[in-house]
């Protein structure tokens, strides 16, 4: 089996949420045998407080606990870990609670007893699409942060690139010249770095600020 752990981003392993205390132990030996990086918890609410903020990973939770259920930890997670992936577990084969977390964007829900080499699977994918959503939000982040240099009108004038305007056009948009626009565009992507039209799209892309 490759080395997971080489492809995650500092801080990125598996979690192991479950108030059993022997399939908690049984599955933290089984995850920590394939190469994995593993912490485990008795309880969302330790999980949660111990976590530092922007960790990635997949967690591995059961779906029924006292206190918060694991549908819960998913949903409480996304403000301060919004790239961790989820895989449940449970013993009660509860359809409408696995469709619930499929639906918010689980990885997997595997019925107890789990069959090793599935879970494994399963994890292996969560750690990926975490990585992707880690790559994806600095990739926007980093995006933002430049569009942040623009004034206002700067930023409007690249909106309007993004939409495939002329400078003529956006002109006419703004009640303003033809000049100006060229002015305000060629400074708003020297701030910006962008070396052509083309790569003023992608930035707007990869900021959300266009589809």
């Amino acid at each position: 089996m490759p080395d997971s752990q080489s492809l995650l981003p500092s801080g990125g392993r598996v979690f192991i949420v479950d108030d059993d205390d022997s399939t908690r132990r049984a599955l933290a030996r089984l995850i920590g045998a394939s190469g994995f990086a593993v912490a485990d918890f008795r309880d969302p609410e330790a999980f949660l407080a111990d976590l530092p903020k922007g960790s990635l990973g997949c967690v591995v939770t059961d779906l029924r606990m006292p206190g918060l259920s694991g549908l819960e930890l998913q949903r409480l997670s996304r403000g301060s870990h919004p790239d961790l992936a989820f895989v449940f577990i449970s013993g009660h084969g509860a359809v409408p609670d696995a469709v619930a977390a499929l639906k918010d964007g689980a990885i997997d829900f595997l019925e107890k007893p789990v069959d090793p080499d599935q879970l494994v699977a399963s994890v292996e994918r969560g750690l990926s699409r975490s990585c992707e959503a880690f790559a994806r939000r600095e990739r926007r982040e980093a995006a933002a942060a430049r569009l942040a240099l623009l004034t206002p009108r700067e930023l409007q004038v690249c909106h309007l690139v993004g939409q495939g305007l002329l400078n003529k056009q956006i002109a006419s948009e703004l009640g303003t010249s033809e000049k100006t626009v060229k002015t305000q565009r060629g400074r708003a992507m020297r701030k910006v770095q962008a070396t052509s039209t083309a790569a003023l799209v992608d930035l707007l892309r990869r900021a959300g600020e266009t589809s």
